[in-house]
């Protein structure tokens, strides 16, 4: 196989959602873009080289294999092991905020599209208060972060989604932008179903069943209805996670699944998969 092909193989693999979001982008009025203070252009050459091995060690490499039988550590794994999107982040601790009586973790920067320097405030939230202190044990107070570093910033919240907060947040390495903290019910994206929850985990994920066939038994039982990011999925067919029109499939005899229909573009052709949605135990 030609690298020219390896390579072509692995932009195929881009995922569905990036795709999606690509091409519905658009800048939003109260985008922010976070202004980097601390590391400056050692740390943007320092990023970019960091990229670009990355890459290259995904098309050229992929079958690479850790020493010592250790793993490398997820980019969107925080030393904690704690959450999506959370980095490697100062201090080794997730951050958590106390609003309003509830414990939101963070998810990390409320970016446009993955890859875009932009941060946002959704509609439907408002300014609830100021990040009162930032403490490295368990947060006991209203508008008080844990975390390992300074942090300062406006806390905003919506009686609409209740289970996510945005804050316009400073801190030691950037100034000026929005991140996104969610409630446990968010930990998860979901589809319902006859009352349920089921775990949606995109095709591309690692460790996702994904069928060529349906399993003998199932019928077509509607398509997906997107509600968006921050709401949590009440009646049959929502979803919390971008996939607006998907055909979903179920089995009454074995009603620990649902299947969520995904249509494949490749060089060779096109063809049908059907992702493997489990019930959510929360």
């Amino acid at each position: 196989m030609t690298k020219a092909t390896t390579i072509s193989d692995a932009i195929s693999n881009i995922g569905t959602r990036h795709i999606e979001e690509a091409a519905n982008y658009s800048v939003k009025e109260n985008a922010r873009k976070p202004v980097w203070v601390k590391w400056g252009i050692m740390a943007a050459c320092v990023c970019l080289v960091v990229a670009v091995t990355a890459a290259l060690s995904n098309v050229i490499a992929p079958n690479w294999e850790p020493l010592n039988g250790s793993e490398p550590a997820s980019a969107s794994e925080p030393p904690d092991g704690g959450g999506v999107g959370c980095g490697t982040l100062p201090g080794g601790i997730r951050p958590e905020l106390l609003a309003d009586g509830t414990v939101f973790y963070w998810s990390g920067m409320s970016h446009v599209i993955p890859g875009r320097p932009e941060t946002y405030l959704p509609e439907g939230y408002a300014e609830y208060g100021r990040i009162s202190s930032v403490t490295e044990s368990e947060a006991t107070e209203d508008c008080q972060m844990k975390a390992g570093f300074a942090a300062s910033g406006t806390i905003y919240t919506s009686k609409i989604t209740p289970e996510a907060v945005y804050v316009l947040m400073t801190t030691d390495w950037f100034e000026d932008a929005y991140v996104r903290f969610t409630s446990s019910e968010l930990s998860v994206c979901r589809i319902i179903w006859n009352g349920e929850s089921y775990q949606f985990v995109p095709g591309y994920s690692e460790g996702i069943e994904v069928l060529k066939e349906l399993p003998e038994g199932c019928e077509l039982v509607g398509r997906l209805h997107y509600i968006g990011d921050d709401a949590i999925p009440v009646n049959d067919l929502e979803t919390n996670y971008p996939q607006e029109g998907r055909e979903v499939f179920y089995d009454s005899e074995d009603p620990d699944y649902i299947y969520v229909h995904e249509r494949h573009s490749w060089r060779e052709g096109e063809y049908d998969t059907y992702l493997k949605c489990p019930l959510w135990e929360s």
